[in-house]
């Protein structure tokens, strides 16, 4: 039995690299997700498809709104969905915690293996936005 298109989770990637977007888009559909690739966190925030997001693939450097603070909108706003964080770049202690308060499901370095993110995100899309297992 087939699932609706409203059944299959939607995934969406903020990454300011295209080709990472590109990839991971291919990716999320080769894994039987819906998704859609976003360049900033304004602009995930700004998309109608915020809604309907079940889990977000996220880099933390980025120019404008860093993957942590787009964490820190999210919640500040109530919008909670779970999250794996995918990032090329060192970071800070300061900005780890600031990521991992928000309960990542995943914490993947780059280049991750389509394998381990998909394990993530079907992880991920099993939580309810509080973090829980179960949805």
């Amino acid at each position: 039995m087939s699932q609706s298109p409203q059944e299959v989770p939607f995934v969406s990637v903020v990454d300011d690299d295209p080709s990472v977007r590109r990839s991971l888009r291919s990716l999320l559909l080769s894994g039987g997700f819906r998704g859609k690739a976003f360049a900033s966190g304004a602009a995930f925030l700004a998309a109608p498809e915020l809604a309907e997001t079940r889990c977000l693939v996220l880099d933390l450097a980025m120019p404008e709104m860093s993957g942590p603070e787009l964490v820190c909108e999210l919640r500040a706003t109530r919008r909670l969905m779970p999250y794996v964080v995918l990032t090329a770049s060192g970071v800070s202690d300061h900005t780890t915690n600031q990521v991992r308060a928000g309960e990542a499901v995943a914490w993947l370095k780059k280049p991750a293996s389509g394998s381990e993110l998909l394990d993530s995100i079907r992880i991920a899309v099993t939580k309810d936005p509080r973090g829980r297992i179960g949805r």
